[in-house]
């Protein structure tokens, strides 16, 4: 079997935050985010590694999709990863992107933004 690509290995790490067990997981998270990880949120608030550690696990998981993923290398070590998030739960949609890191053999992520829009409807999100 072909090892994955980089972006093929980007999205499975985005699409693994996406989901329940990983989001209510703080030891999941805590080896997924970069310990000087920062994220502007959708609701226009800044999150720490730590915020993120203490808040995730809490919140009621919904189902979320991820369309329109593009992984864009800016760096050997550092790639920008831009998409597209469909949340089932509140039928809503947001751009996403965020920056990952190797470090060592694993990549973690260490700047996250997502920002709410209307922009597009759902026959556009392929």
């Amino acid at each position: 079997m072909p090892r994955p690509t980089l972006s093929e290995q980007l999205y499975t790490l985005e699409n693994e935050l996406l989901q329940a067990d990983v989001r209510l997981s703080r030891d999941a998270l805590n080896r997924m985010l970069s310990d000087d990880f920062i994220e502007f949120g959708i609701s226009g608030l800044t999150y720490t590694k730590h915020d993120i550690l203490e808040r995730l696990p809490t919140e009621e998981p919904a189902e979320r999709t991820i369309s329109h993923f593009h992984a864009d290398p800016l760096a050997t070590d550092i790639v920008l990863n831009t998409f597209r998030v469909y949340n089932h739960g509140s039928d809503t949609y947001s751009l996403r992107s965020s920056i990952w890191k190797r470090e060592g053999d694993t990549w973690r992520m260490t700047f996250h933004q997502g920002t709410r829009t209307d922009a597009f409807k759902p026959e556009e999100d392929t």
